[in-house]
């Protein structure tokens, strides 16, 4: 089977994009990362987001160990490649089901480690694509392994993916929030204690999507974007929804930057598919359809009138 070679020179950034994109990409069936102790470790914690079965050999330790550990079948396998070398030469691997190979580099005995990653893949009958990284400083050694590859460049892979996209203000802004807060935590005994709960409760491979979880439930309840009530407040169709990826706060700035209506006298704001509900200040509804509809938003003109009561 022929094999898809690629030196890409990554920040570390890009590099934990990349592999992340490697991982959700459903058309790869095993991958097989190669690298030293410092790396593995991050790729392990980078790895924690996504729940697949996942295997670490860093700690170089008892074959016979590590080969039981190996023969139960992970799609994700990371190694020194002192681990996997060994397990090879005492016929105790079965590589046939990794078709991706990730091999980052770091600076140093980088030649003797493609030797070693050349030597795997020697080994492997079903590999597909064989990705070799480096850090955009360094420069691209002069080994066989790459010499015979194609330099791809960064966008190409991290773009096809989709994987590097533009975080929401709003989240950023909330996860700086809750780091802030945990740091500066006057109970850190409490914080210990529940830590240690979701450990136990929460299986190992699931974490990142529980995390993920409680992340938009707190957002869900940011109070950045949740409005005053209102006493004399009326609600307002707007023709525009989720399909065009309006979110609470763009109808927020639209409705002061545009309608004119102080941010006071905005209330609570429903946003279905393919219209949203917008409650404002009984006396400012007048001037905000005035200013709004008909007005060019997002590709179409936008309809604003009184909402319909039920």
């Amino acid at each position: 089977m022929r094999q898809s070679r690629f030196f890409i020179q990554l920040s570390e950034e890009e590099e934990n994009a990349f592999f992340l994109s490697c991982l959700n990409n459903r058309k790869v069936r095993g991958i097989l990362v190669l690298s030293d102790e410092t790396v593995l470790s991050r790729y392990r914690e980078v790895s924690r987001s996504v729940n697949i079965k996942q295997l670490y050999l860093i700690n170089h330790g008892d074959l016979l160990k590590e080969s039981r550990k190996i023969s139960r079948g992970y799609p994700l396998i990371g190694a020194i490649t002192d681990s996997i070398i060994d397990q090879i030469r005492r016929s105790q691997i079965d590589l046939s089901q990794f078709d991706t190979v990730i091999a980052p580099l770091n600076g140093k005995d980088d030649e003797s480690h493609l030797n070693d990653v050349s030597f795997i893949i020697s080994h492997m009958l079903n590999t597909q694509s064989i990705f070799i990284i480096g850090s955009q400083a360094l420069e691209v050694p002069d080994h066989p392994l790459i010499k015979t590859s194609a330099v791809l460049k960064k966008s190409a892979i991290l773009d096809k993916e989709n994987h590097v996209a533009k975080i929401p203000e709003n989240m950023i802004n909330a996860m700086d929030e809750l780091v802030k807060k945990t740091r500066s935590d006057n109970e850190p005994e409490k914080l210990s204690e529940y830590r240690k709960v979701f450990k136990k409760c929460v299986p190992f491979g699931f974490r990142g999507w529980v995390t993920a979880f409680l992340l938009k439930e707190y957002l869900s309840k940011d109070k950045s974007l949740k409005m005053p009530q209102l006493k004399n407040g009326i609600t307002l169709f707007i023709g525009i929804g989720k399909n065009r990826k309006v979110y609470p706060k763009d109808l927020i700035h639209l409705f002061i930057n545009t309608g004119k209506i102080e941010r006071g006298h905005i209330g609570e704001i429903r946003i279905l598919d393919n219209y949203a509900f917008v409650t404002i200040e009984k006396k400012s509804a007048d001037r905000a359809i005035e200013n709004l509809n008909g007005i060019n938003y997002r590709g179409r003109n936008l309809t604003v009138n009184y909402a319909k009561q039920k």
